[in-house]
């Protein structure tokens, strides 16, 4: 997702991830980067930096700008100012900044560099290895990517601004998360400077997306929504608490339809009190929940989680269970989505491209989960790539068995670039690769040239009384001044070379001669 909607833990929509929502008014950029108020930020800190007055100062200003730019989603302006922050004594928080930009930027060469240098740094080199080995292997994906069978290309219905999170309705409709200009609030959010999200409807291929409900969507933030019970029940997040200063913390709501529209939400009764929950998943059965949370008692950043419904329970619901060790990671895991019996997962904690990468893996005995699988390029990027839906109708009735037959088709989320706004949704198609033509070697042959090499040493022995060679052998030298001549019989091919001793020589080999066979 883009990064102007993550939090300091690498969070996503701007919504969706932030945990707090300020509309004071600030007067300097520190205070409005404080606030995360970054749109607001940034400008501001772009002519502080100009005055500040010592090189500590203006270290910690372009650190802040370039967190601030990164946060926005302006990965290549973050890049400058992370760069200028280390030059002025900011630390290796600032190169580690920059590091981590280039290999979103897919830069990935110099960003080898940047964390090798980076490990010398903190003293300890060994430190970012596996950084340095997935830039290699994003190197090698995006090599392969055009032979492996994938083909992705942009939604029609995308805005200049944030879109995101797309789900199916029941009808095959598209209901997805956006900042665009149609939403309904009336004021901006100074996170990212757009509009605050709702959910909208669209059909998959249309172009004109029409607001989900008006009751669900309000001037807050709406988002990253999932249905069950045959589209009559509706899970989605909202950011909940006063806007006037106060944080406001992200949880989940549930609603119900009623005839042409939908009961007054309410957030799902296990949910504690300042945790950010988001990104719920619904299972097919209806009765396991997915989600995503921050609570200090995960493994770090945002981990997956999953409750199961229980109608015995006083609230419906049982405690929610932390996934296992080989999804969750010291870092962020994010907008999980069932197919099937396959779960597919956003992580930047996981060997990756850059960002968010998509990731899948299936349970395996035990209620445990196979080791996570990058979906690698074209589905994956240097930037964030995540909310990744599969179309179980495009390939119903039908099986693959041929090359170009078709294996799955869905949508996913990236910000990666050349698409139409910030972040943007994107169709795919996976299909068996076409068999790679046999490879021609059209290197030019040359004649073959045979030859004789002829190797050898001279050596003279060392006695233990040097006049008397038949005295007790001691070992060997160099022969000094020797010369060796080869004698081919009648044509007389010939050659001397002449070796110079040397003391560092304990062996001494005569430099090899080669002749052309008789």
């Amino acid at each position: 997702m883009n990064t102007k909607t993550l939090t300091a833990l690498f969070s996503i929509c701007p919504v969706l991830w932030v945990c707090c929502t300020y509309t004071i008014k600030v007067k300097d950029g520190h205070t409005a980067y404080d606030r995360k108020q970054f749109s607001v930020a940034a400008p501001m800190l772009e002519k502080e930096i100009g005055r500040a007055k010592t090189r500590t100062e203006k270290g910690r200003l372009a650190f802040e700008l370039a967190e601030s730019y990164r946060r926005t989603g302006q990965d290549e302006k973050s890049l400058n100012w992370y760069k200028t922050a280390y030059d002025n004594n900011f630390g290796p928080e600032a190169l580690k900044g920059y590091a981590f930009t280039l290999k979103k930027l897919e830069r990935y060469a110099a960003a080898r560099e940047a964390f090798k240098n980076l490990g010398i740094e903190i003293g300890s080199p060994y430190e970012y290895r596996r950084e340095i080995t997935t830039c290699e292997s994003a190197e090698n994906w995006l090599r392969e990517a055009p032979d492996n069978g994938w083909k992705v290309e942009s939604s029609t219905f995308n805005s200049p601004q944030n879109d995101f999170a797309p789900v199916f309705f029941t009808d095959g409709r598209l209901v997805f998360t956006s900042d665009r200009a149609m939403s309904k609030s009336e004021e901006s959010y100074k996170w990212t400077g757009n509009k605050f999200m709702d959910l909208f409807i669209v059909e998959p291929d249309g172009a004109s997306p029409q607001l989900f409900d008006n009751g669900l969507n309000t001037n807050g933030n709406e988002g990253t929504a999932t249905f069950g019970d045959n589209g009559r029940e509706v899970f989605f997040v909202r950011a909940a608490g006063a806007y006037k200063g106060d944080d406001a913390f992200c949880k989940i709501y549930v609603s119900s339809q009623n005839g042409e529209s939908w009961s007054e939400p309410g957030p799902l009764p296990f949910q504690k009190e300042k945790v950010n929950y988001m990104h719920p998943a619904l299972s097919a059965d209806g009765n396991t929940l997915y989600f995503a949370c921050n609570d200090p008692e995960g493994w770090g950043g945002y981990d997956l989680y999953s409750v199961q419904r229980n109608s015995k329970s006083e609230n419906g619901w049982d405690n929610p269970k932390l996934l296992g060790r080989n999804i969750n990671t010291p870092g962020n895991e994010r907008f999980p989505a069932i197919d099937a019996d396959t779960l597919y997962f956003a992580s930047d904690g996981l060997p990756g491209m850059g960002g968010l990468d998509v990731f899948r893996t299936h349970k395996a005995e035990r209620n445990s989960w196979v080791p996570p699988v990058n979906l690698k390029s074209p589905v994956n990027s240097g930037a964030d790539d995540f909310s990744f839906i599969v179309d179980r109708p495009a390939t119903q009735g039908k099986r693959a068995s041929q090359p170009g037959d078709l294996l799955k088709a869905g949508f996913f989320t990236s910000n990666r670039p050349g698409g139409r706004g910030e972040d943007d949704i994107y169709r795919f198609e996976q299909r068996i690769p076409l068999p790679k033509p046999p490879k021609t070697d059209t290197t030019p042959t040359k004649p073959l040239v045979y030859k004789m090499i002829l190797e050898g040493y001279v050596l003279e022995k060392i006695y233990s009384n040097a006049n008397d060679p038949n005295s007790k052998v001691l070992g060997r030298k160099p022969l000094s001044g020797a010369s060796v001549q080869a004698d081919f019989g009648s044509k007389k091919k010939c050659s001397s070379l002449r070796m110079m001793g040397s003391s560092k020589w304990n062996w001494p080999k005569i430099p090899t001669i080669i002749l052309p066979l008789p």
